[in-house]
């Protein structure tokens, strides 16, 4: 059933368990300063005061339930007017759901093809999907309607994105080969072999004039979006590298690396320099002011991080929720939570920059 409204649950992370030293057999006869402040901290605990880093949501956090899905959603988006939500059931079909309402639209991908990435134009209609495979489809969101089809090879497509401008489309495939496409004719401007290993994540910087992947050995790098030579490149740990964020400048690159359970940071402008913090993240976003990152955090917490220093700012937790993906509208007011089975859409305003009162 489809409907609207608040869900309890939703608020910040509270301490996690403060781990006291044990106590002596003997019988205490005195209250030091040291027993004292620790019995004020074990009140403050149970009657829930909270870290200065834990925002309570007010009612900014009301969130309109976008209905069920008999698989697990592995990755939620806006489609680029932010009018729809898709979410990836399963590996098996795209389904597109009404912003506002809830109401469903379309669905793409149930013909037994198993869909592997898609992106969306952002100057258009069109969606990408890629395919076990190794297809490429372009369809009118609005209408259904097919606009085409890449078939290189029959590697499986891992990963797609649209140029800022949606000319020009990248392809990242599973025997480590990354392509630019042109959209209007679907010729091929360049095909590069990567790395001998998987494509895991593209991402073209803000200008268009770059574009990054992730493999899964371990290998990030940057390229001509024009030209197809490297910029640079950096060896980290193999594993699951995704999904690749460009600050708006075009000069910082974010990304999570699962196995490791990290997030890092690379500094093109400095001459390669990483950081990075450690967390069980699953997804990464930059928010609209440029200044803060969200990563969400093992299935049920979303932090919020400093992009420079990647300090947490702030902790939510929705409990029991199962989180999987989330994603920012275009216009940078809403959020989009996919679950296990269900999807959900909450307003961004409680996503705050702390001040210095705070």
């Amino acid at each position: 059933m489809i409907h609207s409204g608040a869900r309890p649950g939703f608020g910040p992370e509270k301490h996690p368990t403060r781990q006291f030293s044990t106590v002596s057999k003997r019988r205490v006869h005195t209250l030091t300063p040291g027993w004292f402040a620790m019995v004020v901290g074990v009140i403050a605990v149970v009657i829930g005061f909270e870290d200065p880093i834990d925002r309570r949501a007010g009612e900014d956090s009301l969130r309109l339930s976008m209905g069920q899905s008999n698989l697990p959603i592995l990755r939620v988006a806006f489609t680029p007017d932010d009018s729809r939500v898709a979410t990836l059931e399963g590996n098996s079909r795209l389904a597109f759901w009404e912003a506002k309402d809830g109401g469903p639209w379309i669905t793409l991908g149930e013909d037994g093809r198993s869909i592997q990435s898609f992106a969306f134009d952002p100057e258009s209609n069109l969606v990408a999907v890629g395919g076990l495979d190794g297809s490429i489809r372009l369809t009118d969101v609005r209408t259904g309607e097919g606009r085409g089809c890449l078939c290189p090879d029959q590697t499986s497509v891992r990963a797609l994105a649209f140029s800022p401008d949606g000319g020009r489309m990248a392809s990242g495939h599973a025997n480590g080969h990354l392509r630019i496409w042109e959209v209007d004719t679907g010729a091929m401007l360049f095909d590069r072999m990567a790395s001998e290993t998987p494509v895991i994540a593209l991402n073209f910087s803000p200008d268009g004039g770059s574009v990054a992947s992730t493999n899964s050995d371990g290998l990030v790098s940057v390229w001509e979006s024009e030209t197809g030579l490297e910029r640079a490149s950096v060896l980290t740990e193999p594993g699951l590298l995704r999904p690749l964020v460009f600050s708006a400048d075009g000069q910082t690159l974010w990304w999570i690396t699962k196995f490791g359970r990290r997030i890092l940071r690379w500094d093109l402008g400095s001459g390669g320099d990483l950081q990075s913090v450690s967390c069980n993240a699953e997804e990464l976003l930059l928010l609209p002011h440029g200044r803060s990152l969200l990563a969400l955090i093992d299935r049920e917490r979303v932090w919020q991080l400093d992009a420079e220093t990647l300090r947490v700012e702030r902790r939510y937790r929705f409990p029991g929720r199962g989180l999987s993906s989330i994603a920012l509208s275009r216009d940078g007011t809403r959020i989009a939570l996919g679950g296990l089975e269900a999807v959900e859409v909450a307003t961004l305003a409680h996503f705050e920059v702390p001040t210095a009162a705070q």
